[in-house]
């Protein structure tokens, strides 16, 4: 039997097209079985002369490059296009004779014009068109209305206005440079349609055949001469906020404790948390928990700023919710990379450690030995792959791991999700065949203990659409399967005002009847400008290859050991 291709054609409005247009249509081309057919090159005089006068009005600095680089032996059509009554732009019955003989799968529209008619339906997966808020008079009344986020989306067409979404995407707003806010954005979304060729290839359409929604108009500004002035003096302003927050304010995570389920967040997001003790220039983030008979064990990120690499600390609190009994374990899991996120598994009366290694490109699953409290790595579960803060529970017949992915883009990171799944936790772990199955700045990001309540399957993740870790957001899955995945926010706990940490929270975790959470405080002084020139002096290195050293297992365990004498003395001295 013949293995199946697609066959597509594009519809233009000239051969030049952007550098993010033409990326699309390379990562079309360099699929297996996806070829290119035609070109469809649409025209209409009165748009023309339209599209020409906002040319020199829209500033747009984007470079263009001749589509017949990439594609140079497919065939190009010209059409005129016909505007009816409606104000629709349709082809003639004769281009669309020709059209037709080509024997396509499905269009692509890169045009700046929006054909209607008897094409939407002439390809057997319809035609696809993008719709994005990169554009200058978007990306002003994003600053004008203090919009923090951009959604973008991949649009199935049809008649009356209406479309089908095949892929969807929310970015945070970059606010201090169009150019950068433009590439992040396409950058990403020039991968959709490979996507979905790969879904097709795959025959997993269901989504394309979910039901249409009306098309909602784009946000825009007129580019006037006192619109563009406000422009650039509200750029000018963001950029220099962003600034001197880089030169003179540090952030800092603590944990604490709240004496409540972690399902009971849903009905009541009070945040009366019960704050570690803090120690100076050290912060304490990504709390996970256990139990035993001797107390709550609680595993954390800490995170020197002098050293700025996190790694896995301890803290014992015998009374579960007292932190003024808490005693420390310093760097109970140090690793070279920088370590994050030491996400807790209980296991067939085992506990495991799943922490952050993203710098790493694995993650790997390390269990508990509970005679001498070390941490042993029993398998890397992801290999290859940049795994940001992976997050596992079984679910159903399956093992199911959520993460996002690092390095991909500029906020892959935080807005990326992909999931893996295993029919045993130390089985072989496979790719959802969605990767990634969402990008949402608001609600993709792991953050914390996913639970189940009345049935139903919940997944804690964060808010980074203001600021990184500003809220979390606790979604309901709808449906997670290995060929769907679908969920949805049902509430969120914000950081309170009146507290320690007012301006962020982005991991919330369990263990019984507890909760952990932490929370950020932006601190502001001249003092933090020094210290971060003294964080980027000159580089000895010879002091390098002698921390490089120390950063091994020998090293950590002369630094415990000698923090333990330290300790003993301090003691002595006391009695």
């Amino acid at each position: 039997m013949e293995k199946k291709r697609l066959r597509f054609g594009v519809i233009c409005d000239s051969i030049n097209v952007y550098g993010w247009q033409l990326n699309c249509l390379k990562k079309m081309l360099e699929m297996d079985d996806v070829e290119a057919s035609l070109m469809i090159l649409v025209k209409n005089k009165q748009l023309q002369k339209e599209d020409e006068k906002k040319t020199l009005r829209y500033f747009n600095p984007a470079k263009t490059t001749s589509l017949t680089s990439l594609v140079n032996n497919i065939k190009i059509i010209g059409c005129d296009l016909v505007r009816i009554k409606t104000g629709e732009d349709h082809l003639s019955k004769e281009d669309l004779e020709k059209i037709y003989g080509y024997d396509l799968d499905f269009i692509l529209n890169i045009s700046s014009i929006n054909v209607s008619g008897d094409i939407l339906t002439l390809p057997r997966f319809g035609v696809w068109v993008f719709q994005h808020g990169s554009d200058l008079p978007h990306y002003i009344w994003c600053l004008e209305n203090n919009e923090p986020v951009t959604f973008a989306a991949l649009h199935k067409l049809s008649n009356q206005n209406k479309h089908i979404i095949l892929k969807k995407g929310c970015f945070s707003t970059i606010k201090d440079s169009y150019r950068e806010n433009r590439e992040h954005i396409t950058s990403v979304i020039s991968n959709w349609p490979a996507l979905v060729c790969r879904d097709i290839l795959n025959d997993n359409t269901a989504y394309m055949k979910e039901c249409e929604v009306p098309t909602s108009p784009s946000n825009f500004v007129d580019l006037t001469f006192k619109n563009m002035g406000k422009f650039f003096v509200k750029l000018l302003k963001n950029k220099g906020q962003k600034i001197f927050s880089k030169l003179f304010s540090y952030e800092y995570w603590n944990i604490g404790i709240v004496p409540k389920p972690i399902h009971e967040f849903l009905n009541d997001s009070n945040l009366n948390i019960n704050w570690l003790v803090q120690k100076k220039d050290l912060y304490y983030a990504d709390p996970f928990a256990y139990q035993d008979e001797e107390g709550l064990h609680i595993l954390m990120e800490e995170l020197d700023y002098r050293v700025v690499k996190g790694f896995i600390s301890g803290v014992n609190v015998k009374q579960k919710t007292a932190m003024d009994t808490a005693s420390f374990n310093q760097a109970v899991m140090k690793f070279p990379c920088h370590m994050s996120y030491p996400f807790i598994l209980e296991h067939n009366k085992h506990i495991y450690c799943i922490p952050e290694t993203s710098e790493a490109k694995e993650a790997s699953i390390y269990k508990l030995n509970k005679s001498n409290n070390e941490w042993k790595k029993v398998k890397t579960l992801l290999e290859d792959f940049h795994a940001v803060d992976s997050t596992i529970v079984k679910y159903g017949e399956y093992w199911w791991l959520f993460c996002t992915k690092s390095f991909s883009t500029v906020q892959s990171h935080n807005n990326e999700l992909h999931i893996f799944y295993a029919d045993d936790l130390f089985g072989e772990w496979q790719p959802h065949v969605l990767n990634p199955v969402k990008i949402d700045i608001r609600s993709s990001r792991p953050a914390g203990t996913p639970f189940i309540h009345e049935g139903k399957l919940f997944r804690p993740a964060q808010d980074c659409s203001k600021t990184y870790g500003g809220r979390i957001v606790l979604n309901k899955i709808k449906t997670l399967t290995i060929f769907q995945f679908e969920e949805e926010p049902v509430c969120y706990l914000e950081p309170q005002n009146n507290s320690l940490y007012p301006d962020g929270v982005h991991t919330i975790s369990s263990a019984g009847g507890i909760t952990i959470l932490d929370g950020k405080r932006f601190d502001y002084s001249l003092f933090h400008f020094f210290r971060k020139l003294y964080k980027y002096r000159p580089v000895n290195l010879e002091k390098v290859k002698s921390d490089q050293f120390k950063t091994g297992e020998i090293g950590i365990q002369k630094r415990l050991l000698r923090s333990q004498i330290q300790e003993q003395i301090k003691q002595v001295k006391q009695h």
